[in-house]
């Protein structure tokens, strides 16, 4: 199978987009949907386990930085659902 996406060169498939953000105001109010954060949280940290055990990379300074990416964005969305659900 050939190579199409970067992620395939670390996971050899294509699991995890990239996207801009929608922003939706209510009544001026920011709305937050807890269970998709959720979602994505378990993605981004299932991709940081995977790309550690999985991922083909040519040295370990490739591997720490592309395992720092997913954790980086678990980060933010844990962040993210403390602001916004309190916890």
């Amino acid at each position: 199978m050939p190579i199409r996406t970067p992620e395939e060169r670390y996971t050899a498939r294509p699991d995890m987009a990239h996207t801009s953000p929608v922003y939706v105001r209510v009544a001026g109010t920011r709305t937050f949907m807890e269970q998709d954060a959720q979602a994505i949280l378990a993605i981004a940290r299932y991709h940081a386990a995977d790309v550690q055990n999985r991922g083909s990379f040519a040295t370990d300074a490739q591997r720490a930085e592309a395992v720092a990416y997913f954790a980086d964005a678990a980060t933010r969305w844990e962040d993210l659902i403390a602001e916004h659900v309190g916890r």
